[in-house]
């Protein structure tokens, strides 16, 4: 707790436990210990820091809306699939260097609607675009451009499994 009421006090948030709102960006912060005194979390900005990891909401299944752009972040494996509820997730300018684990993480969260991965590595592998479009349908908006009907038929033709009729 101590660490809440010293970095949160300009916030005015004081360690309220029943916080939906945490705005914690611009911080210059490298490490944020587990935000589990939050249970009713929903949203939570983080954007503009040094964040290396995201391994401190483990137990904040309510986040709807998590901003953690223009961070450090090298990886979101086993950070985020808790977070079921997320409609909303802002990841651009960090150093994501795996689509595949990316999307493996975020496949479960039927609501996430807007994400944006701009600004990673990631966003230069080839066919980046469609790949999340295919495994991640949901995504109405990806790195701020609406996903259109062409590209969600272009993403099913790259990436669908191909069939073998059995004889």
């Amino acid at each position: 707790k101590q660490w809440y009421q010293r970095r949160v006090r300009g916030n005015a948030v004081r360690c309220k436990t029943n916080v939906t709102e945490l705005y914690l960006a611009d911080k210059n912060y490298s490490d944020i210990p587990p935000l589990t005194i939050y249970k009713s979390l929903h949203i939570l900005w983080l954007n503009n820091n040094r964040i290396y990891r995201v391994d401190f909401l483990k137990t904040n299944f309510q986040v709807t809306e998590l901003y953690l752009q223009n961070n450090m972040i090298t990886s979101i494996t086993g950070s985020l699939k808790q977070l079921t509820c997320l409609n909303t997730l802002f990841l651009h300018v960090n150093q994501l260097t795996c689509v595949r684990s990316c999307v493996r993480e975020l496949r479960n969260m039927l609501s996430l609607h807007t994400l944006n991965l701009f600004g990673n590595p990631i966003s230069q592998e080839e066919n980046y675009r469609e790949y999340v479009i295919h495994h991640l349908p949901s995504v109405t908006l990806l790195d701020r451009q609406t996903v259109s009907r062409g590209e969600r038929t272009t993403a099913e033709r790259l990436f669908r499994p191909y069939v073998v009729g059995i004889r």
